[in-house]
């Protein structure tokens, strides 16, 4: 199948400060299974490019990420991927989705809502597509029935063994480069962000990480890690490392 995944779109072209890594995870696992993958970062692009370039690889599955602060433009987003590709199944997800999935069916024509981290549930959910698998026994998801009504599969266990999962397929992006990005400021540039660790032990009030990564602490292994900081080095040009962990230390 044709895989698209949209993360951060924006009304117009910007400069970010990192590539949208979640997505680039997402592609990674999208292409392992074989999957004819395209990542677009939608603040890289602006929403006219994000149209064109929808049109022309035509997807037959669509992911989408949605974070509180953009939601508006995301409701925008899918009305106009309904029109662009109307028969692509559209999947959400992202913090917002995940916490409020019912907000995203009553703005959008949502196929689907993966709630918490997507790998696992994506690979499973690309299977049931193409093969014509029930997606109701798909743990982790929320669906719409005929009805009109929402419902969520059973809830999903997080992953531990954070190796399983591919380094992220920034190849997806088009013209990819950490150049594109404004890095953190005191950095040498080109920097590239890793994720090393999933999940904090505490729950601030303030913080919405135990809703999406949950509670307990998950990690990746130092041999691990480090394969993937030699990649980004030797291979695409970073000069220096932004860890993104929630608890890092």
């Amino acid at each position: 199948m044709k895989v698209l995944f949209i993360s951060h779109p924006a009304k117009h072209r910007q400069t970010p400060d990192f590539p949208p890594i979640g997505i680039a995870y997402l592609g990674a696992v999208a292409l392992k299974q074989g999957h004819e993958v395209c990542l677009i970062d939608g603040g890289l692009a602006g929403i006219k490019d994000i149209s064109q370039r929808v049109r022309g690889f035509a997807p037959d599955f669509i992911g989408v990420t949605c974070w509180t602060i953009n939601r508006e433009t995301v409701w925008n987003l899918c009305a106009i991927l309904r029109e662009i590709v109307p028969d692509s199944f559209l999947a959400v997800g992202g913090p917002h989705a995940s916490l409020y999935p019912e907000h995203i069916f009553a703005k959008t024509h949502a196929s689907a809502v993966v709630i918490g981290e997507g790998e696992e549930i994506l690979a499973e959910l690309l299977d049931a597509i193409q093969n014509g698998k029930d997606l109701a026994m798909i743990r982790g998801i929320a669906l719409r029935s005929k009805n009109g009504t929402v419902g969520r599969t059973a809830p999903r266990s997080q992953i531990v063994q954070l190796d399983s999962i591919p380094f992220p397929y920034y190849e997806g992006f088009q013209d990819f480069s950490f150049k594109s990005y404004d890095g953190l400021a005191g950095l040498p540039r080109p920097t590239a962000a890793v994720i090393t660790s999933r999940g904090c032990v505490f729950d601030c009030s303030y913080c919405g990480s135990v809703n999406f990564w949950g509670k307990q602490w998950r990690h990746r292994s130092a041999e691990n890690v480090l394969d993937e900081l030699e990649h980004l080095v030797k291979n695409m040009g970073a000069r220096s490392i932004y860890i993104f962990d929630d608890n890092f230390l």
